[in-house]
């Protein structure tokens, strides 16, 4: 270990070294369980280790050490960031170890790279970048052109990564030409197993949609311009089934004002031999679709391209690192593509986004009616002197399209809150049986118009009652002039935020002449739930809350006998 890093362990070494080299911002880490892990740069590629177990003891140790600092994001997730003297360590750390026999080593030519070094026909700059099989440098060429050069990185070599590697090499040495797709200049392609060569290919220096002016309104018909380009290229590939599988901002580019695709290391294609394990997860965190996260090499990838291709529109339009997970539904508001993004006729594109993320496959739009969709928003349509054409935009069928959705959001709501009331109807019968054989008057099941007590509050700003009703028993004993009641009750609200609120309870209620009595009512049992419609939750608390009416109905019963006693004593 070297002097100026006491008891530092090798994988914080390596761990902090591949997070300075990669040019990113921030480290992200967080551990699922069951061997599931997130540990990446940004989205510009995963972070190798060696001891999965102890990946938080190192992290720990390196931000006590001042190398890292840490911060927590809204969902758990650790969030580190390099600090001033992580440069300063890595530099006082003795040079990676070599193998006898050179600079060279078993993983595949030189552990290090170094600016000025010679690579082919190519002079290194500096390190750019890194995704998930390799690192970028920037070069210049004997001829003076400027080029991109990915390298395998050398911990991959003689292992699957190195095989996605070759196939990327392949796919572009086959598809060189092409327009859309960021062209193959050089490469250096050593037979398997040969630990003296270096793995790597050059594409020239292109501009990556991450450092284009993209989001929000003002830029929304360029990059929807720029999205339909590369859906077309897509939808050409997809023709000869072949699939991209790993799109997302990062690996767009513009080449000399043309959208291109880069970075094809998980590229799928006729007779390529099979290189997907079982059970495999492959693409990019939020970016994959649900298919490609397990068994992904039996999945014709056509659908998931269109799927990671409407996420990166939305997180370009929106100005987020990363877009949210899951299907991005237009009537949730924090999803919906027209309210991170309030260009005019965002409306219109909703809809696309919306059906392009979805779970079912078979839903979702082709790459070629996707790229179709983003043409016909591209085109203005032509203003008529007809008095029905604003009506036929499809910004107003989007509109009227969510109105509908919240009508019948709202009547399948209160539906649900209908068939709560109905559901406690046998038990309050059985309740005012008892009630009645108890106490020797009337009592019947009926609508309960004065618990206004009982309420929701109409709070500012607080999600408010769409609709309201409520069940109950009144049994009433004593003379004309002081009458004591027991009230048994149900009632259900439908709040707006998509929610059920149910309160049931006993009370006993002292009145004379027809008027209550201060302090006149006491409440001998009640509870409440307010769960979301349709939850497990609110099907659990109604089932409890019924059970629980049945076995206070004793208890209120003896309350009202005693204060009836009481009364009598007191005349």
């Amino acid at each position: 270990m070297d002097r100026h890093s006491p008891n530092v362990t090798e994988q914080a070494i390596s761990i902090l070294r591949q997070f300075a080299e990669s040019g990113g911002h921030s480290l992200i880490y967080q551990d699922y369980g069951s061997g599931q892990i997130v540990f990446q740069v940004d989205n510009i590629g995963a972070i190798t280790f060696t001891e999965g177990e102890f990946i938080q003891d190192d992290l720990d140790q390196l931000a006590s050490l001042d190398l890292l600092r840490l911060e927590h994001g809204s969902d758990g997730m650790q969030i580190y960031h390099i600090t001033r003297r992580t440069k300063p360590f890595l530099a006082s750390l003795s040079p990676t170890p070599t193998k006898a026999g050179g600079d060279r080593d078993k993983s595949g030519g030189q552990s290090r790279l170094l600016s000025g070094e010679r690579v082919g026909e190519w002079v290194l700059h500096e390190s750019i970048g890194q995704g998930g099989n390799g690192f970028v440098w920037s070069a210049t060429g004997l001829g003076g052109e400027r080029a991109a050069i990915k390298f395998l990185k050398p911990e991959y070599f003689g292992q699957q990564r190195e095989k996605r590697f070759r196939d990327e090499i392949e796919f572009l040495r086959r598809e060189n030409g092409r327009t859309g797709i960021l062209p193959l200049i050089d490469y250096n392609l050593p037979s398997p197993g040969n630990p003296d060569q270096r793995l790597w290919f050059a594409t020239p220096l292109a501009i990556c949609f991450t450092g284009l002016k993209l989001a929000n309104a003002e830029n929304l018909e360029k990059l929807v311009e720029y999205t339909r380009d590369v859906a077309q290229t897509l939808a050409k590939l997809h023709a000869e089934r072949k699939w991209h599988r790993d799109l997302k901002p990062e690996n767009l580019f513009m080449l000399n004002g043309v959208p291109v695709i880069g970075d094809f290391g998980l590229v799928d294609f006729p007779d390529k031999e099979p290189n997907t394990r079982a059970s495999e997860h492959v693409g990019s965190r939020n970016y994959t679709a649900p298919e490609l996260e397990g068994d992904a090499g039996d999945v014709l990838a056509g659908p998931a391209d269109v799927y990671s291709l409407a996420k990166t529109l939305w997180t370009l339009a929106s100005g987020k690192a990363h877009p949210p997970p899951g299907h991005l539904r237009m009537d949730t508001e924090e999803l919906r593509f027209s309210h991170i993004c309030t260009h005019q006729r965002a409306l219109s594109l909703d809809h696309l986004i919306e059906r392009s993320t979805t779970h079912s496959l078979t839903n979702r739009p082709t790459m070629e009616s996707f790229a179709s969709e983003l043409s016909a928003w591209l085109t203005q349509p032509t203003k008529t002197d007809s008095p029905t054409s604003a009506a036929l935009s499809p910004d107003h069928k989007a509109l009227f399209e969510m109105e509908r959705r919240t009508r019948l959001a709202k009547e399948q709501l209160i539906q649900s809150a209908s068939v709560i009331i109905s559901f406690y109807q046998p038990v309050l019968q059985e309740i005012a049986q008892a009630i009645q054989s108890a106490v020797l008057v009337e009592a019947h099941v009926g609508k309960v118009f004065h618990l206004e007590h009982e309420k929701l509050p109409a709070l500012f700003q607080a999600p408010q009652v769409e609709w309201s009703d409520a069940v109950g028993i009144r049994a009433t004993v004593g003379e004309d002039w002081i009458t004591h009641s027991l009230q048994t009750f149900v009632q259900v609200e439908a709040i707006e935020d998509d929610s059920i609120r149910v309160v049931a309870g006993h009370f006993v209620e002292k009145m004379a002449r027809g008027e209550r009595l201060f302090r006149g009512v006491e409440t001998m049992w009640r509870n409440e739930s307010r769960a979301p419609h349709g939850s497990a939750k609110a099907e659990n608390d109604v089932i409890q809350m019924r059970d629980e009416l049945q076995n206070n109905l004793g208890a209120a019963l003896q309350r009202l006998a005693d204060e009836i006693m009481k009364s009598k004593k007191k005349r």
